[in-house]
């Protein structure tokens, strides 16, 4: 018997790359039956507003036009999720419930989504939001920006806040403001960048999240953001990996 041996070539090499990283995937979405499709971000975002006072045409025209004036809200689509009166018709009118109303938005870029911004806006306009609604997601994660991480004592004190409490989570916290939200499943600060990350439950987030219940909630701790972003939270091997070298390797 011959005992050499023949080292496998680059093509070879590069085919069993692309099986091994197959069957890794398909392993990861076996073991996580929440996974699969999940990382497919759709195409635009769905987010719905409670507006306070939306009675008529013209309310929704002044939403509108608060809307439009952030950049990245521009050329969303918003609409108002029931017919309203014009503000002729509205005249001496009285409707037979609240005068709240939905308006329903398709955000085309995820990272861009402010939701500080949006209340901000609207509250310019004299409007409220007590409703910020965000569906479809299941792994996101929210950044809040925040300017009171002074010191190591601030942090303390969100962490003993957490124990107290039973936060939810490994590692994090969930102070008396936010352990109510049902839907937060662990909240991490990080001094250095002055940030807070919250992370939803996988399941309340691919239905619907409240981010108004969120914004409050940063306030009842003295936490208010001047910044609360969305992010998209990988998970399994494309974590570890990344989307990007996975479809690299996969094309090869």
């Amino acid at each position: 018997m011959n005992g050499s041996f023949k080292l496998a070539g680059p093509g070879l090499l590069a085919g069993m790359v692309v099986v091994w990283v197959a069957a890794l995937v398909g392993v990861d979405r076996y073991l996580k039956p929440s996974s699969p499709g999940a990382s497919a971000m759709p195409e635009a975002t769905p987010l719905s507003l409670r507006i306070n006072h939306l009675c008529c045409t013209g309310c929704l025209d002044d939403v509108t036009v608060a809307l439009q004036s952030i950049a990245w809200l521009k050329d969303a689509s918003i609409k108002g999720r029931e017919t309203l009166l014009s503000i002729e018709q509205a005249e001496g009118a009285a409707r037979e419930s609240e005068y709240e109303g939905w308006v329903d938005l398709k955000v085309p870029e995820i990272t861009h989504i402010d939701f500080v911004e949006i209340d901000r806006v609207l509250r310019n306009k004299g409007l409220v939001a007590s409703g910020i609604v965000v569906r479809g997601l299941p792994h996101i994660r929210f950044v809040a920006e925040v300017r009171h991480l002074c010191c190591g004592m601030c942090k303390d004190a969100l962490e003993q806040v957490g124990k107290s409490t039973g936060g939810a989570g490994t590692g994090g916290f969930t102070g008396p403001g936010l352990a109510r939200i049902a839907w937060i499943d662990s909240v991490m600060a990080d001094r250095v960048k002055n940030t807070l990350t919250i992370y939803p439950r996988y399941e309340d987030a691919q239905k619907g999240i409240d981010v108004a219940e969120l914004l409050a909630g940063l306030d009842r701790i003295g936490l208010p953001p001047f910044a609360l972003r969305l992010e998209e939270e990988m998970s399994g091997m494309h974590a570890s990996l990344g989307r990007a070298e996975v479809a690299a390797l996969l094309q090869k």
